[in-house]
Formats: structure tokens, sequence, C-alpha cells
């Protein structure tokens, strides 16, 4: 099976960053700039030998950053240029800026992931296909919609936008959160997403599985 694994790299200080990225074994770090104090120096962070997804959530998406959508935008292309790999937009972004970004990252050859979350919900077929055309539109490199998983039909439809995603050679990364959405962080690997998100030590959401739990399942 090829795939990677993706640990959220969390700290609030470049120098608490660059301590705990010793630690990380994972091929993919997802970046969290909207958990940092001061953003500053993302150079030194980029520059280890990891492949990184930089991501600034705003507070509406459930992330920390409480400043404009421009600010965030200028943020991201900070991080580009800074050597990030991939760089993580969220579909309802408005659109100019959201190009803007993804514009700017196709010319420095930074892959482009768009995101949708729904921390309460599983949203209806029409409304994940919805979301899924959009990230193609948009001219995302990998797609992401995750999901709060109520009941075990949320697991099945949203483990189906990654076989829709393939009929139509897009790479998607979908799952379900919560613990009803457990077993999907990894059947979402099988059925093609090309990388997963788990916890580096202990679990950081409901369901979450650890890198070392991946490994030891998906290697029987």
């Amino acid at each position: 099976m090829d795939y990677k694994l993706c640990t959220c790299l969390t700290e609030t200080t470049v120098n608490s960053c660059l301590k705990e990225i010793n630690n990380i074994d994972t091929e993919l770090i997802e970046h969290r700039i909207d958990f940092l104090k001061e953003i500053k120096d993302l150079n030194k962070i980029y520059s280890n030998d990891f492949e990184f997804i930089a991501t600034c959530r705003s507070k509406s998406c459930g992330g920390h950053f409480e400043g404009s959508a421009t600010t965030r935008i200028d943020i991201l292309i900070n991080a580009i240029n800074a050597g990030a790999n991939y760089v993580d937009i969220e579909v309802e972004t408005d659109s100019k800026l959201k190009q803007k970004l993804i514009n700017f990252a196709k010319e420095k050859k930074c892959k482009v992931i768009v995101s949708m979350h729904d921390f309460k919900q599983t949203p209806n077929n029409s409304d994940l296909q919805k979301a899924l055309f959009q990230e193609i539109k948009d001219g995302a490199d990998i797609g992401k919609i995750v999901t709060f998983a109520n009941d075990k039909m949320s697991c099945t439809r949203v483990l189906d936008l990654i076989l829709q995603a393939k009929e139509l050679d897009f790479k998607l990364v979908a799952f379900c959160m919560g613990e009803v959405g457990k077993s999907t962080r990894l059947t979402c690997l099988a059925l093609g997403s090309p990388f997963t998100f788990v916890a580096h030590n202990t679990a950081s959401a409901p369901g979450q599985f650890t890198a070392s739990e991946v490994r030891k399942i998906l290697n029987k």
C-alpha cells in the first residue's frame, strides 16, 4: 500500500517546533501556523528533512487565527517562500484570495491542498459532492474532506468520495472524526487517500490513532 502518515505540529514557538520535529517519525508534518504566538522564522522550521504542509486555520474553520483573511493568505504565501512543500487552504475561503494563493503556490512548485471540514456532523451527499467538485474546480493538487461521524452511514458517504474522486483522476484525503469514524482514518488509505493524519504520542482528536498504532495495524 502506497501511503504517507502526517503528524500535526501545534507548538506555540519556533524553538519548541524545532525541538518537537526531532521526535516526529512520519513522512509529512502539517504545521499549524495558527498555533504560533509569533509568526516568524518559518524557514528554520521548513529547512528540516520532512515534507511540510503549511496551514493557518482561522477560528471560523476550527483554528486559532483571528486576523483578517487577507493577512492569513499573506502568511501562507510567506510559508511557501520559506520552503513549505504543501499549502492548505479552506474551500470556503474568499474566491479571489484563494485563487491568489493557489496561483502563487503553483508558480513556486508548491502543492495545493484545498480542504473542507465539518466538526459537528457529516453533510448530505449533495453538499459533500459540491465540496469535492469545488476543490477540483479550484485547481487543487489534493483535496481534503473531513467530517464528524455520528453514525456508520456518515462514514460510508465520506469514504465513497474517495472512489468518486479516483474516477475523476483526483487525489482526495477523506475520513471521519470521532469514535464512530475511527476506522475511516485507515480505510481511506486502502481506498486511495495519499495520506492520513495520526497523533505523535497520544491522540489529539477523538478517534485518532498514533503513528505506531497505524504502522502496527497496516503491517500485519
